[in-house]
């Protein structure tokens, strides 16, 4: 081969090899958590983090990581928690992919088509459970980066109900519309939900169900 050509054939394999470094490869571990059929979800990007990794925090004595890597257990509360929330997933070393944000119902519905099994029955969080996970003292505060990385801070939905009512009259329901069944009975449903703020552990019960919102499940374990 002529000199010339040579050198031309290595400069393009050089810029080959570094297009690759800089772009970066699919990764092929893990499966990526995505929304059963039917299930209409809003898919938003989640910034990458900075190169440079900080220190961690001390890891809470009561959150352990599953053997497989997967989950984090909270033996306090004994519920499994998946590392990621809905929409991305783990590589063995962090979360990647696009959240999704559900509205209410739909949260409900995803839960459900999570659960093949009478003894895995995946469901929203309460708002107490949510609680146990955030450390408020770390800075900043919010989920350990190290037991949830890429943890989206906005508002997630929980299964805490939100019913409130005026002082004076206990039936006097602000947030409940009322319809007729089918079958002439009266049916309640709730308007709005909790939501919760993993950054700050703090709860809002005012939000109405359509809004689209992230979602991390969880499930009790024996």
């Amino acid at each position: 081969m002529a000199p010339t050509m040579l050198h031309s054939t290595l400069f393009s394999s050089a810029l080959c090899v570094v297009a690759c470094l800089v772009l970066g490869a699919a990764p092929t571990k893990g499966a990526a958590q995505s929304a059963p059929a039917g299930v209409a979800v809003t898919i938003t990007p989640i910034p990458a983090s900075p190169s440079a990794t900080p220190a961690l925090p001390p890891v809470p004595p009561h959150l352990v990581v599953s053997a497989d890597g997967n989950y984090v257990l909270d033996l306090r509360s004994r519920l499994i928690w998946p590392r990621c929330v809905e929409g991305m997933r783990w590589t063995g070393s962090t979360c990647i992919g696009f959240r999704m944000l559900f509205e209410y119902a739909d949260a409900v519905e995803l839960a459900a088509a999570r659960s093949p099994a009478p003894g895995v029955r995946w469901r929203l969080p309460r708002v107490s459970e949510l609680r146990h996970l955030v450390d408020k003292y770390s800075k900043p505060p919010g989920l350990h980066p190290g037991l949830f990385p890429q943890a989206p801070t906005d508002l997630h939905w929980t299964s805490t109900p939100s019913i409130q009512h005026s002082p004076g009259n206990q039936y006097d329901y602000a947030n409940i519309s009322q319809g007729r069944t089918g079958e002439g009975g009266s049916t309640l449903s709730p308007l709005l939900g909790w939501a919760f703020n993993p950054q700050t552990g703090e709860a809002t019960g005012d939000l109405p169900k359509t809004t689209p919102l992230a979602v991390r499940l969880v499930r009790s374990f024996d």
